[in-house]
């Protein structure tokens, strides 16, 4: 059976509602695709389709226990390849626990790859081109001029999230 889902950092309500409503202001549909919630991805949907959420949830609670709490800093707004614009998230565990639950899957590391970059890079999407396609630069500007009004951010993660599909572009989050 194949799911749809991913694992990764549900932002706390107040700095998520920001962000949500800095996207609906500035969001172009001939431009852009429709921006999921706010979040921080660890482990991508392709690379856990085959695994059942219900499963991995119960292994990725125990591994992510002795590093939790942890603070995340949103330092930065960064563009990959002029496709994505984003927030630059740091924190000294968030690397550390990606690879432990990386270590989790059934295959090898070096075949979890993560959008926009091939790597894990810890960001949150603000805004990202229609496929095959990169942002105006107007457009890439007015992003990163209203993003760094937020600037700098930061949030306590106690837990992580299962992010599961109910439609394209909607996943319901549930805490793990």
């Amino acid at each position: 059976m194949k799911y749809n889902y991913y694992i990764g950092i549900q932002i706390p309500a107040p700095l998520r509602q920001k962000i949500q409503q800095l996207q609906s202001e500035l969001f172009d549909p001939i431009e852009c695709v429709e921006p999921l919630e706010p979040h921080i991805t660890l482990l991508p949907p392709p690379c856990v389709g085959d695994i059942n959420p219900d499963h991995l949830s119960l292994h990725v609670k125990a591994a992510a226990e002795s590093g939790l709490p942890f603070d995340v800093s949103l330092t930065d707004v960064v563009t990959f390849k002029g496709r994505t614009v984003a927030f630059k998230a740091e924190s000294s565990t968030l690397h550390d626990l990606q690879q432990q639950l990386v270590e989790l899957l059934p295959f090898e590391a070096d075949e979890v790859e993560y959008f926009p970059e091939p790597k894990f890079t810890p960001h949150i999407t603000l805004v990202q081109a229609l496929r095959g396609r990169t942002l105006p630069a107007k457009l890439v500007q007015e992003y990163k001029a209203a993003a760094r009004k937020l600037l700098p951010a930061s949030f306590t993660v106690d837990h992580l999230t299962l992010f599961e599909r109910e439609r394209p572009r909607k996943y319901r989050a549930k805490p793990i």
